[in-house]
């Protein structure tokens, strides 16, 4: 396998340039793993390593990285269940990475999508904050791949570049907002 990756770039989110080290994206592999008790935690890394090493250009962005691993994570999803759960990981890893770049926080995001006229303004009248103190990001964990990328596709609120703005569990927020009447009804 090393051979194919001796020549290859990584562009760094900031700009930077470095040569890329598949021992580096293996380490980011097995991070998806984590709080699996698996019996060969290897085997899994390698078959998505294997999948995934041809496919990787000679200049690639760590968000193009990102993805690739995500479509190389897919392609084995028919061959055994650990792997849905893995693309739903990565995914939201994608999700997250993308949305905590822009918001630091859902009532950042409300703030943003209400002065853009993406949400109506009567829901800066909600203790934003006591809601967001509510939100249970374990929960992403319920969604299976095809669930999250559905989501992610379809449901999920996009800028008007047609960019995601939100994270699963924001978007059920915002739905019980949308619904209730009072924090009480939300949560």
């Amino acid at each position: 396998m090393q051979k194919h990756v001796k020549n290859r770039i990584v562009i760094k989110r900031d700009g930077k340039r470095e040569k890329f080290k598949m021992k580096k994206l293996m380490n980011a592999m097995f991070s998806l793993l984590e709080g699996f008790d698996l019996p060969d935690d290897w085997e899994i890394v390698f078959k998505i390593a294997k999948e995934l090493d041809l496919k990787i250009p000679e200049v690639v962005t760590t968000e193009e990285l990102d993805y690739l691993v995500l479509k190389a994570i897919e392609h084995l999803i028919p061959t055994g269940s650990i792997y849905d759960t893995i693309a739903t990981r990565q995914l939201l890893k994608i999700i997250n990475r993308r949305i905590e770049r822009r918001f630091s926080s859902f009532k950042d995001y409300i703030n943003y999508a209400v002065n853009e006229k993406l949400l109506k303004p009567e829901l800066l009248n909600f203790d934003i904050d006591l809601l967001e103190s509510k939100i249970d990001y374990s929960r992403d964990n319920n969604l299976d791949y095809f669930g999250l990328s559905t989501l992610k596709d379809r449901y999920l609120m996009k800028d008007r570049n047609f960019e995601t703005i939100e994270k699963p569990q924001w978007f059920f927020m915002r739905v019980a907002m949308g619904i209730g009447n009072t924090e009480e009804e939300i949560l």
